[in-house]
């Protein structure tokens, strides 16, 4: 069973092509015999940057513990695609705001960065730039101009 969705949109044009394989009757290591596999999704994404006319083309393999006639395919390419905005979400915390290297001494500290981070990362996407890394500099050379996102 396979699934094709066409995206264009933010000057890309992209192909998702989702494959499901029931792979229930495949030996497996022993450390993972007792997990329930039995589905594997293959996503292939052949993505076309429109104004450098560049492709890219890679492969993503994905493991369930549900059945390939229990899979519906929308919804598990919708669950797939999403799991990229939280990956996307984690690098913006981590490579731009350094949250990994934030050390704190106690829980309630840990959790009052966390929160802090959440608050900005929040207020920046929802103007929608173009380049988040850009606006993050941004706010660093002018703090009345992150201050004014917190006007709603």
């Amino acid at each position: 069973m396979s699934l094709s969705i066409e995206n264009k949109g933010h000057g890309r044009e992209e192909t998702r092509t989702y494959s499901f394989y029931d792979i229930r009757n495949i030996a497996l290591d022993e450390k993972w015999v007792h997990c329930g596999i039995k589905s594997l999704i293959k996503v292939d994404r052949d993505r076309l940057i429109v104004n450098s006319n560049k492709r890219s083309i890679e492969t993503s393999y994905y493991i369930c513990n549900r059945d390939c006639n229990e899979i519906h395919p929308h919804k598990y390419a919708k669950a797939i695609r999403g799991h990229w905005t939280i990956e996307m979400s984690n690098y913006i915390r981590d490579v731009l705001f350094s949250e990994d290297n934030i050390r704190c001494s106690n829980r309630n500290q840990a959790k009052g960065m966390a929160i802090l981070i959440t608050t900005v990362v929040n207020l920046i996407q929802r103007n929608k730039p173009k380049n988040i890394k850009a606006q993050r500099e941004k706010f660093l050379s002018d703090i009345r101009k992150m201050a004014s996102l917190f006007v709603i």
